[in-house]
């Protein structure tokens, strides 16, 4: 990661870390100043990782069907168990699984920035382990303060069993 970044970002690597499990480069600059050009370098350089990130196997990846099927109980009770004493209360329609969690980890500070995308990245495991990928990430406003939630859109083939390749797009 470390070459496509002197690579790609022109002002180069500041300063490189280990912070809370996770390897922290700090750029010089502002690489996530918005910028609204198109080809601007923050862009290409989000765009060159995604690519490297790509080319070693990794993949992007969110509407389920919660029907009152077996599969949707089975997702339901793996997603409640990887979040154990972390989930303060659910709800489950057809249409929707909703999960709250203790405290507010979707806000996080200090060491909590890399602890809530690994919860994320836990949440996503957990569904494509049931056949689901992402197929989209909305953001919606919620109030009229401006807080805003990030909906995760998630697919998965009518006929997917276990063992079937999980559909990405």
């Amino acid at each position: 990661m470390q070459g496509i970044i002197n690579s790609s970002w022109p002002k180069g690597i500041q300063n490189i870390r280990d912070y809370a499990g996770s390897r922290e480069l700090a750029l010089y600059g502002s690489p996530w100043k918005e910028s609204y050009k198109g080809n601007d370098d923050s862009r290409q350089l989000v765009l060159k990782i995604f690519e490297a990130l790509y080319d070693i196997g990794w993949v992007l990846h969110a509407a389920a069907d919660l029907s009152k099927t077996q599969t949707a109980r089975d997702l339901t009770e793996a997603l409640l168990q990887s979040f154990g004493y972390k989930v303060s209360k659910h709800g489950v329609t057809r249409e929707h699984l909703e999960i709250k969690l203790f405290g507010y980890p979707w806000e996080p500070s200090g060491e909590g920035t890399v602890h809530m995308p690994l919860m994320i990245l836990e949440m996503l495991e957990t569904l494509e382990r049931f056949g689901y990928s992402m197929y989209a990430s909305v953001k919606d406003q919620i109030s009229s303060e401006g807080h805003d939630a990030d909906i995760l859109v998630m697919q998965r083939h009518k006929n997917w069993a276990p063992g079937m390749p999980i559909f990405h797009r």
